[in-house]
């Protein structure tokens, strides 16, 4: 969806919150709306609402937790996936982004019995294992890291971050040829996805120039 449209889509559901103002899921999507807008603040608020009204509910923590996240508030993202998670213990992406706050600020057991919950839930989960080869490799656990990086690669080739970080690694453990080899997909692949992303921009640039073309009086 164009940023145009989820302007739109604000304004539809605000229109509907005044006959509905106590719907937690009508509150969660606007703030859904606001965020797609770049409106950080209005979806904060949103979202919020959305929990006064249903607290016990899990429809919107993950997202509020996610815009913290993004927003640079990391303390107040992991008291929120907390709260998620509390209510929702099988939540796996919650699981994933919040063993990665921990690893940030150096929590590593507790990093690690998050990631090992999202790999019960989902063993090929490439979130969780991406960020246990992390972990491992904060601890020196190279080979075992490497090993983590390439099993993502295995199934996911295309993924970029599970390649620059085994490349990294080979580095760091004197593997120099197969790190260059790595660093030199990685660079090809990058290249591509920049390509693909920039054409898909310049794709709905035109987009929304023609919706509102139609649009105008």
């Amino acid at each position: 969806m164009l940023r145009g449209q989820y302007r739109e889509s604000v304004e539809e559901y605000q229109k509907i919150l005044v006959q509905r103002p106590h719907r937690a899921l009508l509150h969660s999507r606007l703030g859904q709306a606001y965020a797609a807008s770049a409106l950080l603040d209005q979806a904060e608020a949103a979202y919020l609402k959305a929990v006064e009204l249903a607290p016990d509910s899990t429809l919107a923590y993950y997202p509020l937790a996610r815009l913290y996240e993004r927003r640079g508030q990391p303390e107040r993202a992991e008291q929120t996936y907390q709260q998620l998670l509390a209510r929702r213990s099988d939540h796996l992406a919650g699981l994933c982004h919040l063993a990665d706050l921990l690893l940030q600020r150096g929590a590593m057991e507790a990093a690690e019995d998050r990631l090992r919950q999202a790999l019960n839930l989902g063993p090929d989960n490439v979130h969780a294992l991406r960020s246990m080869g992390k972990l491992e490799a904060n601890r020196s656990q190279y080979d075992r890291a490497i090993q983590r990086f390439q099993h993502i690669l295995e199934r996911h080739p295309q993924d970029l971050q599970a390649r620059r970080s085994l490349a990294h690694l080979l580095l760091k453990t004197g593997q120099r040829k197969r790190a260059d080899a790595e660093y030199e997909t990685y660079q090809r692949q990058e290249r591509q996805r920049r390509m693909q992303r920039q054409a898909l921009e310049k794709t709905q640039d035109m987009a929304e120039h023609l919706r509102r073309q139609f649009k105008a009086p």
